[in-house]
């Protein structure tokens, strides 16, 4: 094969790569596996932040029931003593029991409030769980589906890539590096082939005289317009 048509196939199938790596990269599928990936990890945090809540509420129940345990017995013992003590102990008795009422009054009306704070965190970890479940799931839906789109498009860079690495081993080292210096300086679209006297990409026809150069340059020369590298076959492409 020609110098010039291993040019052209071998910017086909750069071409194809770029074109088909895009499309993996903007799928659809992808896009949404990404967006719902994100969003268990958020749910995630959000699920450690509540049962770190909970933990909390929890503990301040149990230091409650220890405080009621606690202070029950001082109640007890308080009036344990009542039997021995004269009237002026009696009236200190009264006022400490008073206290210790009125303490357990708080401690009730604190375990209330953390007992409903407490389902409430519950109830929150509940939804929180049942999201993620279904979220996972959803995500594993997903990623079958993004693999099955996939597939077909990282078959297609695959064969690709070995058809490329197969026509560039066909080149000696100098002319494989004047093909990657014009598509790199041409953003992938540096060679083009000549159709009668007009280039196929620049699409500036060539006057008779540059025509002449040209054909005179041999197979692979230079568009006297654009630059680029241009191809004459002797059966143009159409």
């Amino acid at each position: 094969m020609s110098i010039g048509q291993t040019y052209l196939d071998l910017q086909e199938l750069d071409l194809a790569i770029s074109r088909d790596s895009k499309r993996l990269a903007d799928l659809p599928e992808l896009h949404e596996l990404a967006l719902r990936r994100r969003a268990l990890a958020k749910l995630r945090s959000d699920a450690l932040k509540r049962i770190a809540e909970r933990k909390d509420i929890e503990t301040d129940l149990s230091d409650l029931a220890q405080e009621r345990k606690n202070t029950e017995a001082a109640v007890t013992r308080a009036q344990a003593q009542a039997p021995t003590l004269d009237h002026r102990d009696i009236q200190d008795l009264e006022i400490r029991l008073a206290t210790l009422a009125k303490q357990l009054d708080r401690i009730d009306f604190e375990s209330h409030s953390h007992e409903e704070a407490l389902m409430r965190a519950q109830e929150r970890e509940r939804k929180l769980a049942q999201q993620i479940a279904s979220l996972e799931a959803a995500i594993k839906t997903g990623a079958a589906a993004a693999r099955e789109s996939a597939g077909a498009l990282k078959e297609a860079i695959h064969q690709a890539q070995n058809e490329r690495q197969a026509r560039a081993s066909t080149l000696d080292e100098a002319a494989l590096a004047q093909y990657e210096r014009a598509v790199q300086q041409f953003s992938g679209l540096g060679v083009e082939y000549l159709e009668k006297n007009t280039p196929s990409i620049c699409r500036t026809a060539l006057s008779a005289a540059s025509l002449a150069d040209v054909q005179r340059a041999g197979e692979v020369s230079q568009c006297p317009y654009c630059r680029r590298l241009l191809v004459c076959l002797q059966e143009p492409q159409s």
